[in-house]
């Protein structure tokens, strides 16, 4: 059986259908990202209201980030860190060099 190649899997696909499989994308990052939040969170033994107080936030929205149903940019994603006693670190690469942002 000969499955082709990705590009002949995917050349009847839309720009309307790429648009939904990009946002589908987006929902299925935001809650996996979510999800590691929270594991974070609990493994520092931190409550959903005691992160919203920290961050200025309300639980209702601690809860929104921890189920992905909110976008999660850098800023809120290293707020929620720094608010469980952690930290964002971006680090850029390019051939062989790395340097931390």
């Amino acid at each position: 059986m000969n499955l082709g190649s990705m590009d002949d899997l995917t050349a009847d696909i839309t720009p309307e259908k790429r648009e939904r499989i990009d946002a589908i994308k987006a929902e299925m990052i935001d809650a996996e990202r979510g999800h590691e939040l929270a594991s974070l969170r609990k493994a520092q033994g931190f409550t959903q209201v005691q992160v919203a107080k920290a961050m200025g936030v309300t639980q209702g929205r601690i809860s929104q980030i921890e189920r992905g149903a909110a976008r999660l940019d850098t800023s809120t994603m290293a707020a929620y860190l720094h608010a469980i006693g952690g930290e964002l670190t971006i680090t850029a690469t390019v051939g062989n060099l790395s340097v931390r942002l």
